[in-house]
């Protein structure tokens, strides 16, 4: 599930960073080509999100390998700061390369 998360985040900046990228360089954009990347985006988010959801529910092999609230809590934190950076790194690189 952890892969989901990774492969979730990654579509999601790349698409919604295609998306700023059509906004910002062509003039008069049309939606058709805004609307892919930023579908792509959405896309991404959800993947995330889902597989966020369906980490928790995978059965453990014993009960010392079920995660405590806290864990998950923190699992949760590292994933969202994970996919924030990888944003905001993207999002810097695109401003920075006119």
């Amino acid at each position: 599930m952890m892969l989901g998360k990774v492969v979730g985040g990654v579509i999601a900046v790349i698409g919604f960073t295609t998306a700023v990228v059509v906004v910002t360089r062509r003039g008069n954009p049309a939606i058709a080509d805004i609307l892919p990347p930023a579908m792509a985006g959405g896309f991404g988010i959800l993947l995330f999100v889902l597989s966020s959801r369906l980490t928790p529910s995978i059965p453990a092999e014993s009960p010392a390998d079920i995660p405590t609230p806290a864990d998950r809590r923190r699992t949760n934190i590292l994933a969202w700061t994970i996919f924030a950076l990888l944003a905001a790194v993207i999002l810097i690189v695109t401003v920075l390369a006119r």
